[in-house]
C-alpha cells in the first residue's frame, strides 16, 4: 500500500525504505511482486517506479 500511495511529500517514502530494508528487498522486482500480490488489479505508476530506482540507490 506505501508503494502505490507513495507521495514525495509524505513519509510514504521513508516508511517505503523502512519496509524494503526490513523484508530485505533486494530488487525493484521484488517490491513489485509483493504489490501485485496483494493489490493484483492495481498498477504501479511509473513515477513510483522512478522513486523505487532512487530508494534502491539511496540503500546502496
Amino acid at each position: 500500500m506505501k508503494v502505490l500511495s507513495a507521495r514525495a511529500e509524505s513519509f510514504d517514502l521513508e516508511d517505503t525504505m523502512f519496509l524494503i530494508r526490513e523484508l530485505k528487498l533486494q530488487t525493484i522486482d521484488e517490491v513489485l511482486t509483493i504489490v501485485k500480490n496483494y493489490y493484483p488489479n492495481k498498477e504501479v505508476k511509473p513515477e513510483t517506479v522512478f522513486q523505487l530506482e532512487e530508494m534502491f540507490e539511496r540503500l546502496k
